[in-house]
């Protein structure tokens, strides 16, 4: 196309190119104004920012999409063949990207649902650990043995998740044998006296001492109090240690597993021998 027949076509559509470029600034505008409501939105009522910059983005981006298009429709560009491209582009780009979209949908499933936050400690596919980082990818956790873990979230959605600090707290259940011949109330009354000592132990709900089982050779105690999750390995060593040195001092005796060995002595002299040679003799 020569130069005499560009111009020929601006004259003759200098409307619909005016109009066009109006729509693309207008729709310009309209995108970038509904990306900033959108952070103001989630900067209210979300700290997760990696979830508040791909919902913008995102939003954003089909908006240009959608915009572009109908500039393109009004300049006489056949938009039904570009939409059937886009289509088919965005499907073979979901199919090839399949677990990395997976994991995006997974991650913004868990941002909303929040089963887990920041700080809880989890046991996600098996391994225990403190949740460090929720993105859209994968979640981050910290073990006890201090080694950091990813796991993807598409794995969460199909795997079972339990959360053992739910709202920061924790139960401690600790199982506690005494001999038969032990005196129960005063056991008991230890024990609590060692909770109400240790201020870290929460007072609701109400500690719990209780007999829990009638074992072969011990009474079982059923020790159970509620801690917070960041306390709870603390006072399970200090309350086991602080139990068997207050039973000790009290003659409160802890029994433990024995075996009693019978053996059987077979007599010096066997009446079947004696009455053989007896019966030899007499023949």
């Amino acid at each position: 196309m020569d130069i005499s027949s560009w111009e020929s076509y601006l004259l003759s559509n200098i409307t619909s190119i005016a109009y066009s470029i109006i729509l693309a600034i207008l729709g310009l505008i309209f995108a970038r104004f509904i990306r900033n409501k959108l952070l103001n939105f989630f900067s209210h009522g979300t700290k997760n920012q990696t979830l508040k910059l791909f919902f913008t983005n995102s939003i954003y981006t089909v908006v240009l999409v959608i915009v572009a298009i109908i500039v393109l429709g009004k300049l006489g560009v056949p938009t039904a063949s570009l939409v059937t491209i886009l289509g088919a582009s965005s499907l073979a780009v979901a199919l090839a990207l399949k677990d990395f979209l997976s994991n995006i949908a997974a991650g913004v499933v868990l941002v909303l649902q929040r089963p887990f936050v920041i700080g809880d400690l989890v046991e996600l596919s098996g391994t225990l650990g403190t949740v460090e980082t929720i993105d859209l990818f994968n979640v981050k956790l910290k073990t006890p043995c201090n080694q950091v873990v990813y796991i993807p979230n598409g794995k969460l959605t199909k795997d079972k998740i339990v959360n053992k600090a739910y709202q920061g707290r924790r139960r401690l259940e600790l199982l506690i044998d005494i001999s038969y011949d032990a005196d129960l109330k005063k056991a008991k009354d230890l024990i609590y006296s060692l909770i109400e000592q240790d201020p870290r132990v929460l007072k609701t709900p109400s500690p719990l001492v209780a007999v829990c089982e009638l074992a072969e050779s011990s009474v079982r105690l059923s020790v159970r109090i509620w801690v917070n999750r960041n306390d709870f390995n603390y006072i399970k060593f200090s309350l086991l240690e602080s139990i068997k040195l207050l039973f000790d001092d009290q003659g409160i005796s802890i029994p433990f597993s024995q075996m009693v060995v019978h053996l059987k002595q077979e007599p010096r002299y066997k009446p079947q021998k004696k009455l053989e040679k007896a019966l030899e003799f007499e023949g």
